[in-house]
């Protein structure tokens, strides 16, 4: 049946057995519909969670010597996770894959949604942030319609990534002292650890630097204007200097207005919305249709198709031609990404 033990107000949880591990990962993560199936167990398999809390942040290390499979329906929260040892692989809804490995700091998927997949021996540090703290520390205001989206699930970034790994070990170092001394202090780590989270993976919402003090600060009808041209053109050739000129400002701002609130580059942006429309044109294409990866790249913007592939295998661990292969097998998206991310998770060394 399993076991499972809370010590020290929560701050440790054990358990073992495969119903108990999986009830106890839907309850400490708030999984809403989850199914957890343990394929190999390292004798008594023991999960290891220390927990510790920061004004409504969780900060966890995890520890689970065994393969599992997967599927959570919904995730309340943004699971910011930086993975210490093994593997894992898992597809969020509605198809964005994750593959990370040591070193790796992802999200398994948006808040609100579900995700699905496999994991081998996988050892995490995860923080686990609610979307109402979010808003609030990026000062969004209460009532205002701007939903909280990730436009990448991985960080790329090598320098974003070290510094949010070494963020997260400052406060866990602090807190195993005990509670902060202060409220203010509290405040300041809770502030800190949410606006490092806004800046590691890119997304819709600000960093936690209120608008109006920050010089140079770019209005959201600027940035309206902005996101509405590139939208218009974005099959066509555009330069930073174009985007400038159409929206009335320097590049300069434009460039640390997209950083700010995005944090990317106007043209990375521009370049990620391209892709986004190429994936589409692979994922929709039909048998004796003449879709081509070539065609669809250079539609995009890619003159090179050598350059296409590796700018899409990048974004979604899979080939342009296996998406396009798929689509014209009439195999659904997320079946392919789920047998061509474990075909991959099993290539790396580990047998069935």
């Amino acid at each position: 049946m399993g076991r499972a033990e809370l010590e020290s107000n929560v701050d440790t949880i054990k358990a073992t057995g495969q119903s108990m591990i999986a009830a106890t990962l839907e309850s400490i993560y708030e999984m809403n519909g989850s199914r957890i199936w343990l394929d190999r167990v390292d004798g008594e398999a023991e999960l290891r969670v220390e927990r510790l809390h920061l004004n409504g942040i969780t900060i966890d290390d995890l520890y689970l010597p065994a393969r599992i499979r997967f599927e959570v329906d919904v995730a309340t929260t943004l699971g910011m996770a930086w993975t210490t040892g093994g593997v894992m692989d898992c597809i969020s809804v509605p198809g964005k894959p994750v593959h990370a490995t040591m070193g790796s700091v992802w999200a398994p998927c948006e808040p609100n949604s579900g995700y699905y997949g496999r994991a081998e021996n996988l050892s995490v540090r995860a923080v686990n942030i609610s979307v109402a703290a979010i808003r609030a520390v990026a000062g969004i205001p209460e009532g205002e319609s701007n939903p909280f989206r990730l436009l990448s699930l991985v960080s790329e970034q090598s320098n974003l990534t070290f510094a949010w790994a070494r963020r997260v070990q400052y406060v866990q170092t602090i807190l195993r002292g005990g509670p902060p001394r202060t409220d203010l202090v509290a405040d300041t780590l809770h502030r800190d650890l949410i606006s490092g989270a806004l800046s590691v993976l890119p997304n819709t919402y600000a960093h936690a630097i209120p608008h109006r003090e920050v010089h140079g600060y770019v209005g959201s009808r600027t940035m309206d204007r902005a996101l509405g041209y590139l939208r218009e053109h974005v099959a066509e050739p555009v330069r930073l200097s174009d985007l400038a000129v159409a929206v009335g400002i320097s590049g300069r701002s434009l460039q640390y207005a997209f950083a700010r609130r995005y944090g990317v580059s106007p043209m990375t942006y521009l370049s990620m919305m391209r892709m986004e429309h190429a994936h589409s044109d692979l994922v929709t294409a039909q048998a004796g249709d003449g879709t081509t990866v070539a065609l669809v790249g250079a539609r995009w913007g890619w003159s090179k198709p050598s350059h296409f592939a590796a700018a899409y295998l990048r974004r979604y661990h899979v080939r342009p031609s296996e998406t396009l292969r798929a689509a014209k097998r009439n195999l659904t998206y997320q079946d392919f990404l789920l047998d061509s991310s474990l075909r991959n998770f099993y290539n790396m060394g580990f047998e069935r």
